[in-house]
C-alpha cells in the first residue's frame, strides 16, 4: 500500500506538471490523458491532491521519517559486519 500511495502521489506531481505547462483543457493535455488512460475526473482529482499543500507535507514527512529509520538500517548493518570483522581479532 506505501508503494502504491507513493506511486499515486509521483503519478500526481506529474499530471500537476503537465496542467502547468500544458493547462487543463488543452489538445496537449488531452493526449496525455489518452496515453495513461486517465479521466479527466481522475486528472483533476490527482492534480488537486499535488497542490494540496497539507497532503504535500504528510507525504514529506513520512518520507523523511522512511530515509532516517533506511539509514539506521544501514548504520546498524555496517556495525555489525564492523564488529563481525573485529571480533575475530581480538587478542585474549
Amino acid at each position: 500500500l506505501k508503494n502504491q500511495t507513493g506511486s499515486w502521489r509521483k503519478v500526481s506531481e506529474l499530471l500537476n506538471q503537465a496542467d502547468v505547462e500544458f493547462g487543463f483543457g488543452t489538445d496537449e493535455m488531452k493526449q496525455v490523458l489518452e496515453q495513461t488512460d486517465i479521466s479527466n475526473s481522475k486528472a483533476s482529482k490527482l492534480i488537486n491532491i499535488a497542490q494540496d499543500d497539507r497532503i504535500s507535507a504528510v507525504f514529506h514527512r513520512r518520507s523523511q521519517a522512511l530515509h532516517c529509520t533506511v539509514e539506521n538500517m544501514s548504520w546498524t548493518q555496517k556495525r555489525q559486519q564492523f564488529l563481525s570483522f573485529i571480533i575475530p581479532l581480538k587478542v585474549n
